[in-house]
């Protein structure tokens, strides 16, 4: 079944990858290289679909403030949303609870589960989806004036929707039948050892 999540691992199965984003420094360094790019690349499209007038009027003081708490805020929730999303991925996917945490980099969601191929893709991009979706649809109605405002957590999507673009890119060149546990941290993906016969 494309969309089972196991409990524990079947057998004839062995470990295929590990992407260990606290351990190993190098997978470590490319995810923060993506952030980066990935965050200006943001950054061009948002000068690119500001409204016009985006900064018109006067600027206080206050209004300056105000805005700057609500971005704060507003990315704040955006971690746990984004990592909420995970969580209910997983669930719809497997119907297994998820467990959270953070760590000194970035929030996480996991599970002790395994995940089918498709599952875990869908897992790993929703947030970045949903997020994108929903932070768009704001964009475009706020006040012109406010677009910045709800455009840094767009941004934030982005960049921080880095590790997951990452994890799925490789799940997504393995072969269909593997299995994939993420505990939030690290991301261990199992495949079928062949068989005489297979080979």
């Amino acid at each position: 079944m494309p969309w089972k999540a196991g409990a524990s691992l079947p057998g004839g199965y062995t470990l295929l990858e590990r992407v260990d984003l606290v351990r190993n420094h190098a997978h470590l360094k490319r995810v923060v290289c993506l952030s980066v790019g990935l965050a200006g690349a943001a950054l061009l499209a948002g000068f690119c679909f500001a409204p016009a007038g985006g900064n018109a009027g006067t600027v206080t003081v206050g209004s300056f403030i105000v805005k700057l708490l609500t971005a704060a805020a507003g990315l704040a929730l955006y971690m746990a949303g984004h990592e909420a999303v995970h969580g209910l991925a997983m669930w719809a996917a497997g119907r297994v609870k998820p467990h959270f945490g953070f760590t000194l980099m970035y929030a996480y969601a996991g599970s002790d589960a395994f995940f089918s191929k498709n599952a875990y893709l869908c897992i790993a991009l929703a947030p970045a989806a949903v997020w994108g979706i929903g932070l768009a649809l704001g964009c475009a109605l706020v006040p012109s004036d406010w677009f910045w405002v709800v455009y840094a957590a767009q941004v934030f999507n982005l960049s921080g929707s880095a590790g997951d673009f990452y994890v799925a890119a490789r799940v997504l060149r393995m072969p269909g039948g593997v299995l994939v546990r993420d505990t939030g941290t690290a991301m261990m993906a199992f495949s079928p050892m062949q068989t005489a016969a297979d080979a």
